[in-house]
């Protein structure tokens, strides 16, 4: 299988400090940034038809969050979850 995401390194001017892109053929779908301490990165979510940021979030919760929905999925698609409650 082909991947389609890649990352590119950036000195972009709107930040201080260096940047990593999140890339989809080539085109910039999300900037990871460290401006307020390496401990407290942020991903940028850009539109995919204008160069304008979308959402701004706190990277590591946004990883959480994502890893919780992936786990949530894998946990109701196991069996029939009809009768399951769901996953906070």
């Amino acid at each position: 299988m082909n991947k389609k995401l890649g990352i590119e390194i950036s000195s972009d001017l709107d930040y201080e400090k260096m940047v990593v892109n999140i890339t989809q053929e080539g085109r910039t779908l999300a900037i990871l940034n460290c401006e307020k301490g390496k401990d407290e990165v942020e991903i940028e979510i850009l539109s995919r038809y204008e160069d304008r940021i979308l959402w701004k979030l706190e990277f590591n919760e946004f990883v959480e969050t994502l890893n919780l929905a992936l786990k949530t999925l894998k946990t109701i698609n196991e069996e029939d979850t009809r009768d399951t409650p769901v996953l906070h």
